[in-house]
């Protein structure tokens, strides 16, 4: 839940995912955690072979930078429903 509605239910899915899923797998006697509601966050990048050349760079280069340059970050809380 948001206090205020401040955060959506894509957002506070994201940060269950992140942050609060795998620590609950931990718990001895947990087999799956779910997390239902909202949807995931994802962003497609769509690499144009040509300006990349121009660039002197290829489509690989380009993948390792973005993977250099991907932070998660956690943000928001938590709170049990009352």
């Amino acid at each position: 839940m948001s206090p205020n509605n401040a955060y959506d239910a894509n957002y506070l899915r994201n940060y269950g995912i992140l942050n609060i899923k795998s620590q609950l797998e931990r718990i001895p006697g947990v087999a799956e955690v779910r997390i239902w509601g909202g949807g995931d966050y994802a962003m497609r990048i769509w690499i144009d072979p040509d300006r990349v050349a121009q660039r002197g760079l290829s489509a690989g280069e380009v993948v390792q930078a973005i993977r250099e340059q991907n932070v998660q970050v956690a943000a928001g809380s938590s709170a049990p429903r009352r």
